[in-house]
């Protein structure tokens, strides 16, 4: 096997700027709106639920958002998030609870 295969591995995540975790919750958020606002794909959406100093952004996806569109989305809007706000930016979706009526009466428990 190539030794130079996985190296990528072993390269360290980038780190939020002192600025992005100087910031504010609002700041925070209020530099990741703008980049929705940008493109009405994002606006149309997403809804920021947290932005976290760490460089999480926790969004909640909307509903309408065809499942054959949503990775295309995230990553392009993540992309956008490390190129104008932070490169440490990392997009994250809510958690959800499982919402299948028939697990729930199989008596099947999702945990998260």
């Amino acid at each position: 096997m190539n030794k130079d295969l996985f190296a990528w591995v072993s390269v360290d995540s980038p780190q939020p700027s002192k600025v992005w975790q100087a910031w504010s919750p609002m700041e925070r958020g209020a530099a990741i709106r703008k980049c929705m606002d940008s493109d009405h794909r994002y606006a149309e959406a997403l809804t920021l639920v947290e932005a976290r100093a760490d460089g999480q952004v926790i969004l909640n996806l909307h509903a309408g958002v065809e499942v054959s569109a949503r990775c295309d989305l995230l990553l392009d809007f993540e992309e956008l998030l490390k190129e104008k706000v932070d490169p440490a930016n990392t997009v994250w979706l809510e958690p959800i609870g499982d919402k299948s009526t028939l697990r729930r009466l199989r008596g099947i428990e999702v945990r998260q």
